[in-house]
């Protein structure tokens, strides 16, 4: 029936158009590739995080655009889904932007198949993981700072889990209570003066109480 025919064919074309509205439009980079990885497609927003134009891209193969450091996969990822058989997987790789700077990215991978139902391609969503690991990097320089400040302070720190056990003593602390410094809070207190000992204890008690976190 060429009504059927034309209806089908109609469908067709409008699900092609609002896939193709919400890949352009995504917020996030996305791509489109053959089954030997060349690229077939790519939104806006993944040229601009590469520095690169569609026309520089589609055709290229993804090697094109990894950075040196990268260690290229044995398989692509159509060949690793369908040896697995799976039809989404996810992979972490380091893209080189027009600049030449790393761009660590993690990316959601999806095969597309034919009407036949064989492997065509893959449409990859990607994460800009840059953010996290200028987070990471913060917090470890952060970190790196306490631990001096804590090695360099005359004041004693010490940090106890929920049962009293230590988690943590800076080096003044361990110089105070020696070799108890990793023993439990009841056997650290044997090193307080008697004239301080029950206030010590209140202290605890009251922290025991009051929180499932200690200091």
């Amino acid at each position: 029936d060429i009504t059927e025919q034309k209806l089908a064919q109609m469908r067709q074309h409008q699900e092609q158009a609002r896939f193709r509205a919400r890949f352009e439009q995504s917020l996030l980079p996305q791509t489109m590739h053959a089954v030997d990885e060349t690229f077939v497609a790519a939104n806006d927003v993944f040229c601009t995080l590469v520095g690169r134009t569609r026309d520089e891209l589609i055709g290229r193969p993804m090697s094109w655009i990894m950075h040196e450091d990268d260690v290229p996969p044995a398989l692509s990822s159509v060949e690793r889904a369908e040896l697995e058989g799976i039809e989404t997987l996810q992979a972490d790789r380091v893209l080189r932007g027009a600049d030449g700077q790393p761009i660590a990215i993690r990316a959601d991978i999806t095969v597309l198949r034919d009407d036949d139902g064989e492997p065509s391609g893959c449409a990859a969503v990607l994460h800009d993981l840059r953010p996290l690991q200028d987070s990471e990097r913060a917090r470890q320089q952060l970190q790196q700072f306490f631990d001096v400040v804590a090695e360099r302070s005359r004041d004693f720190v010490l940090l106890h889990d929920a049962d009293g056990r230590t988690t943590y003593a800076s080096p003044p602390g361990q110089q105070m209570f020696g070799t108890a410094y990793d023993q439990p809070v009841t056997e650290q207190m044997k090193a307080i003066h008697p004239d301080d000992l029950p206030a010590a204890q209140t202290a605890w008690a009251h922290v025991q109480e009051h929180s499932d976190s200690h200091t």
